[in-house]
């Protein structure tokens, strides 16, 4: 420093400028350290093994903070001082992984270097060992890294204030108690999300809660916090946190109760997807928790629009709630109330519009928003719960040339998938035959990692990443199907779906509703949408979620907005047959057999459930129907690949106490199958759908075969019910020494609405109550068998 001073006034007193004193000086600097450079180069050439000369190279690209190459020279030496070094060096980098690995190698009694225990403990600190990391700043000693590991310190270590402020006394002693909501976990005192749009197309989102724990479900749901954010163009901020306790004391939240971690750790491919996550201390019933944080996003959707969904409730009730979407005056939006028929009555969904700084400002405040409380079956919220819909796309061209720039060179295949894909089709016989051997390769041997469509960012991977790895999101799954599809011949097209969880599409809003990303497949006239992240439904079908829902088609050159299909070849069939012998053992083989959602729920249990477990499962059933009963054998079909068809189980067993006695009568057990849930009319009403899923059938057959020496006494009524809302039926037949019993449940609507339940219950109650008809047999004399 003291040479370069020198050297800057000397160029003053030559009569040159400040400014060319400078360059001067900065470039005289600048050709010194490269002759330093290039004589430590030739001295390294000479003597390589030279550690002493290895580490003053070292310690000269450390002073010029070129680190990377302090970490070139010294790989591999194996010396105390050069391991502090580069140990430091990787820690000035960022990686302190790294960095934490060669310190815990060295006698930590030997560092006397305040940096490089200064950087040991930040390395600590930033990989969550905050124990250690307070105690090695507690061990620095002198300036100016003393003052840096005290403000370290202060940071990481809770904060406690024994006076609440005037401000938060009147919220803290005016907040309700469980009495005043006993069906809430807890209560939402304010909730206030401000999204501000800046001009140069970047957002920043601003979200401050105060909630008061009611119960200890509310303490489990509230004692750490989690903010999920894509770490490609976001970063999240802490404001503060801290919980106020049922004493009326403030504990702030430390450094230490803070960690930031990859929500898929094994899986690098959405490394960029994080959880903030806030511990909170003390967290207790009537203790209320406050948090203020700021995710700053850098880049928009396509740059230049956003998409936002403010959904009005929760399952906890909020006493206050304030919405901002703060925007330049000049652009344009916009916007749309979802699920109006459920707003309550006190609430309105309308903005001020307050013009201030250059920003059109929306400002909604709600108070009073009642919890959404579930409901036993219930149909998922974004049926029920009132949203608002914001978006700058001012068509759906826009939204559609966005992703489709994204996924478009993703597609492309190499040589080691084109020889492959080959071998998959060269004996398929038809487009249809193709489509199902890729379909089926897609969902079986790629594993899906359940992230969902935006949490990880919006542009897919390549293909050929997501086959070498064999595993992706919904968006990898369909970029590779669609690869696979187009590059055997056919016309085929990813798809942005919104599941039932999410908000259907509203075709004159443009806007992301999107959660889920599936594929489209055209052969003939047919448009067959697949979801390969769904790993045991067959080609041609589609899990429930996906169905009857609008969805976004990416053609090559234009879009469509299409609905999914609503599929009704759904059903379980169940075959049984009763053998009973003279001394009124019953032998019964039972065969289970499925389609469409219930073949893929079938095909997922017996695939992924161990056999033994199978085993006890139904030796539980068993034991259900006879509790003397000896499973004898079961047998498992068409599990191990789609291709197989649909999943078949079979079994046999003895019964050795079927048949209940009353003197000489013998009473069956109801043959049949509960094939009506209790929980769709245990409410007197409701204030939500019931959802009773994709149309389906279920069909029981029995035959039972009697000895001679038992005959028919009672066979019950047969029931037949034809409504709007469901079809059952129930049959009792006698044929020479059998009995034929079938039970048949025809659904043929996803939801009943509350304006139907009534009636719908009273169906299901009067089937229930027919149920309980049993048939009775009755036992011959012996006179009447020799007859």
């Amino acid at each position: 420093m003291k040479k370069i001073f020198l050297l800057v006034v000397s160029l003053f007193i030559l009569g040159c400028s400040p400014e060319d004193s400078l360059e001067r000086a900065s470039q005289n600097v600048d050709i010194l350290s490269k002759r330093i450079e290039d004589s430590y180069k030739k001295l390294l050439e000479k003597h390589s093994e030279d550690v002493k000369i290895r580490l003053s190279f070292a310690k000269f690209y450390y002073q010029r903070n070129e680190f990377s190459k302090v970490r070139d020279i010294l790989k591999g030496v194996d010396n105390f001082e050069g391991k502090v070094l580069l140990a430091k060096s990787y820690a000035q980098q960022g990686d302190y992984t790294s960095s934490l690995e060669i310190f815990e190698e060295l006698e930590e009694e030997s560092l006397k270097d305040p940096q490089a225990l200064y950087l040991y403990a930040l390395s600590c600190e930033k990989k969550n060992l905050f124990s250690k990391a307070k105690k090695l700043y507690q061990e620095i000693t002198s300036s100016p890294y003393l003052k840096l590991a005290q403000r370290r310190l202060s940071k990481l270590k809770l904060k406690f204030q024994d006076e609440l402020p005037p401000s938060l006394r009147e919220i803290v002693e005016d907040s309700p108690t469980s009495l005043d909501f006993p069906d809430a976990s807890s209560v939402i005192l304010l909730c206030k999300e401000k999204v501000k749009i800046t001009p140069d197309n970047k957002q920043e989102t601003t979200f401050h809660l105060m909630v008061k724990v009611l119960t200890d479900k509310g303490r489990q749901d509230w004692g750490e916090v989690e903010i999920n954010y894509d770490s490609t163009y976001e970063r999240v901020e802490l404001d503060f946190a801290r919980t106020i306790t049922p004493d009326k004391k403030i504990i702030y939240v430390g450094r230490e109760n803070i960690r930031d971690v990859s929500k898929y750790l094994n899986f690098p491919l959405y490394s960029n997807s994080r959880a903030f996550i806030i511990s909170m201390p003390e967290v207790l019933r009537e203790s209320i928790i406050e948090y203020k944080v700021k995710i700053y996003r850098s880049k928009l959707l396509n740059k230049k629009d956003f998409s936002i969904i403010y959904r009005l409730a929760g399952e906890e009730p909020i006493m206050k709630a304030e919405f901002i979407l703060s925007f330049p005056v000049n652009r344009k939006i916009n916007w749309e109330v979802l699920n109006k028929e459920y707003l309550p009555s006190h609430i309105s969904f309308e903005p001020r519009k307050v013009i201030k700084g250059g920003f059109l400002n929306y400002i909604f405040e709600f108070k009073n928003i009642p919890q959404l409380t579930p409901e036993s079956n219930m149909v998922p919220y974004s049926f029920v719960n009132p949203a608002g819909v914001f978006s700058s796309f001012s068509n759906w061209e826009e939204f559609y040339n966005w992703w489709k720039a994204l996924y478009e060179d993703k597609l492309a295949l190499n040589k080691e998938m084109r020889d492959f894909l080959k071998d998959l089709i060269k004996t398929a016989n038809s487009d249809y035959e193709k489509a199902r051997r890729i379909y089926e390769f897609c969902a079986e041997k790629i594993r899906y990692v359940a992230v969902e469509y935006g949490e990880a960012g919006f542009e897919p991977h390549q293909a050929k990443e997501v086959f070498i790895n064999k595993y992706g999101d919904c968006k990898d799954q369909a970029i590779l199907l669609v690869a696979f599809l187009r590059g055997s011949g056919l016309k085929a097209y990813p798809v942005l779906i919104p599941t039932k969880s999410a908000y259907n599409l509203k075709e004159d809003l443009p806007a992301s509703y999107f959660n889920h990303a599936i594929a489209c497949v055209k052969i003939g006239e047919d448009l067959i949408f697949m979801d390969p992240t769904s790993s045991t439904t067959s080609f041609g079908d589609l899990p429930p979620q996906d169905q009857n829902r609008k969805a976004l088609v990416f053609f090559e050159d234009d879009y469509k907005i299409c609905s999914t299909p609503l599929l009704k070849d759904n059903s379980l069939g169940i075959k049984i047959t009763i053998n009973i012998d003279r001394e009124e053992i019953a032998k019964i083989k039972r065969e289970v057999t499925s389609k469409g959602f219930f073949s893929s729920f079938q095909r997922y249990y017996l695939k992924n459930t161990p056999p033994q477990l199978i085993r006890d499962n139904i030796q539980e059933r068993v034991k259900k129907f006879a509790s003397l009963s000896e499973l004898l054998e079961f047998d498992i079909k068409n599990t191990d690949s789609l291709s197989e068809g649909e999943p078949l189980l079979e079994y046999e067993f003895l019964a050795y106490n079927l048949l209940s006695k009353v003197k000489e009568l013998r009473i069956l057990p109801f043959l049949g199958e509960e094939v009506f849930e209790p929980s769709w009319i245990n409410r007197e009403e409701r204030s939500y759908p019931l959802y009773l899923g994709s149309p389906y059938k279920m069909k029981i057959e029995a035959e039972i075969h009697l000895p001679p020496n038992l005959e028919l006494e009672y066979l019950p009524q047969d029931l037949e019910i034809n409504s709007e809302l469901l079809n059952f039926s129930l049959s009792y037949r006698k044929n020479s020494g059998s009995i034929i019993f079938k039970e048949l449940l025809v659904v043929d609507k996803e939801i009943v609405y509350p304006s139907e339940y009534l009636e719908f219950k009273k169906i299901v109650e009067e089937v229930l109550y027919n149920l309980k008809q049993q048939v009775i047999l009755k036992k011959k004399d012996e006179k009447t068998q020799e007859d």
